[in-house]
């Protein structure tokens, strides 16, 4: 076990190398001076210059690339265009609130789809099967920005029960800061429920087919023990892979929830920042998103081995 996961984080240092080769590459193509930007159109050229060099931007790409990924390496990630902020203390300001909404769509989204996908794969053909997969092409179809606008309209503007838009501290006020959460939730988690629905249905199928399946069954074992002890936990396997990559996905594709919703997050911080030509915090937010996908995905894989002890990580 040590050695794979020894393995995979040498994988993991050398996908973020490449990463933030391609992120450095990208940001430098977008059209725009952030020189200007931060002086402003009055900017006397000789500021211009001095600030260009200060920021090390009249080297060459490679040198800059170099000097960029050595300050990485000791958690500086420059400072923000915009807001003259250190990148990493504004992208772990706005982390929380991401993860917040991320864990709350990712719950709602897993625990709905487990419970359809296991009712109807063990149901196959009936029709609460078929509702059901009618159901999952509604939640893969329909996009967010549509549900999250219909949400606001339903739920906020006809029936005022919750707030539209805006972030309340759980630690400030319990009660609003749930109800701030559950349509961006709602919302970000609806598309989720789709494809895991369908992943647990198919899994479920297959496992009831098995030989030990029927095995169990012929021993006289009551259906329900059949089903969560002996099923259950072989047809999840698959499903956590499916729910651990949801999960980094979340966490750096919730911009147009986030965006809709007002809410503080990565992903309105990531979309402002494009906005405003801020390449630092660009930069910044994309290489954590994608150390924290990366990380999750080793953790589901070790989280295997408690579903099933007989695989191997190798």
């Amino acid at each position: 076990m040590l050695k794979y996961v020894l393995k995979r984080l040498l994988y993991v240092f050398v996908v973020l190398f490449l990463i933030s080769i391609i992120v450095f590459s990208l940001i430098h193509m977008i059209p725009g001076d952030p020189i200007k930007i931060m002086l402003g159109i009055r900017a006397k050229p000789e500021q211009i210059e001095e600030l260009r060099k200060q920021l090390n931007l009249d080297k060459p790409i490679v040198i800059q690339y170099i000097l960029w990924l050595k300050n990485i390496l000791r958690g500086d990630f420059g400072l923000s265009i915009r807001s003259k902020e250190p990148v990493l203390e504004l992208i772990l300001k706005k982390l929380p609130a991401t993860i917040i909404l991320s864990t709350a769509a990712l719950f709602f989204s897993s625990i709905l789809s487990i419970f359809l996908g296991i009712i109807a794969g063990y149901k196959r053909n009936s029709k609460f099967d078929i509702s059901v997969m009618v159901f999952a092409a509604l939640c893969v179809s329909i996009p967010e920005f549509w549900l999250g606008i219909m949400l606001i309209l339903f739920f906020a503007s006809y029936l005022s029960l919750l707030p539209s838009m805006g972030y309340e501290s759980f630690l400030i006020n319990p009660i609003m800061s749930i109800k701030h959460l559950i349509l961006p939730a709602l919302s970000a988690g609806f598309v989720l429920t789709g494809h895991t629905t369908r992943m647990t249905r198919s899994q479920m199928i297959d496992v009831l087919n098995q030989d030990y399946i029927k095995t169990a069954r012929a021993k006289g074992l009551k259906e329900q023990v059949v089903i969560l002890r002996h099923a259950l936990k072989n047809a999840l396997i698959p499903v956590v892979t499916v729910i651990g990559m949801q999960f980094g996905y979340l966490l750096g594709g919730t911009v147009i929830v986030e965006q809709i919703f007002a809410w503080p997050g990565i992903g309105r911080l990531v979309l402002q920042s494009i906005s405003n030509r801020d390449y630092p915090v660009v930069q910044g937010v994309v290489l954590i998103t994608a150390f924290l996908f990366v990380l999750i995905n080793l953790l589901v894989d070790i989280f295997y081995r408690f579903l099933d002890p007989k695989i191997r990580l190798e």
